[in-house]
Order: structure tokens, then sequence, then C-alpha cells
């Protein structure tokens, strides 16, 4: 029983460190996905399970984000 426990707590941990590794695979650059507030807040799915349309944004030196950059580090942070 255990033994399924920590492979499910790997198997998260290992989506969200892959989904992080892709989204800043270009140097200076990361990619951030933005859903609509009202629709988003409404489903109680997981987030990988949730099929609501979003917007896919390139954060860089020419297109800031800081606050949704912060988000994500905040995310990861212990």
């Amino acid at each position: 029983m255990m033994k399924t426990k920590i492979q499910h707590a790997r198997e998260a941990i290992r989506w969200a460190t892959d989904y992080r590794l892709k989204a800043t695979a270009d140097a200076n650059v990361i990619y951030v996905q933005v859903g609509d507030v009202n629709i988003d807040h409404a489903c109680w799915d997981r987030p990988e399970d949730m099929d609501t349309p979003k917007a896919v944004l390139k954060i860089d030196d020419n297109n800031p984000g800081s606050d949704v950059h912060r988000v994500g580090i905040e995310s990861i942070s212990p």
C-alpha cells in the first residue's frame, strides 16, 4: 500500500517537473498558460484533467510577465 502512495507522489512530482522543464527549455524564456478565472474557478477537476481553453504566452525580455512568472515559482517553492 505504501509503495503505491509513494509511486503516485513520484508521478505527481514528475508531471510538475516535466511541465516546468518544457516551459523553460529556451534560455531567458518561460511559456505560461493563462485561463479564464471565472471558468477555471467553477471547475473542480485536477489541473491536468481540465479541458478548458488556455492561452499560451511567451514571457521574455520583450513580453514581460513577472507576475505570472512569480506565481509559477511560488508553486514549486517549499
